[in-house]
């Protein structure tokens, strides 16, 4: 996949927000900046994620909770396995 093709974020809160409206994450990859070790969780960059990007940093999306909250903690899971396996 070309880097143009992609939209990544640190931000766990919208990439579980992005999941919750369908878009497609497809991989957890490290920062390499060695100041920010987060993670950065990569989207298939369709036309409509950037609009739903606006309108999240905007507060306008509505989510359903309980699916929300699924995909929040499916994805901190993640994260937490991903730094463990990192570690060692």
């Amino acid at each position: 996949m070309k880097n143009n093709e992609q939209f990544k974020t640190e931000d766990l809160i919208l990439a579980a927000t992005l999941i919750t409206f369908g878009y497609k994450l497809v991989d957890l990859v490290p920062n390499e900046d060695k100041h920010r070790p987060n993670l950065f969780f990569i989207f298939v960059d369709e036309l409509s994620i950037k609009k739903t990007v606006q309108e999240f940093h905007q507060g306008k999306l509505t989510v359903e909770p309980r699916k929300f909250a699924y995909e929040w903690k499916t994805l901190k899971y993640r994260l937490h396995n991903f730094k463990e396996d990192a570690e060692g």
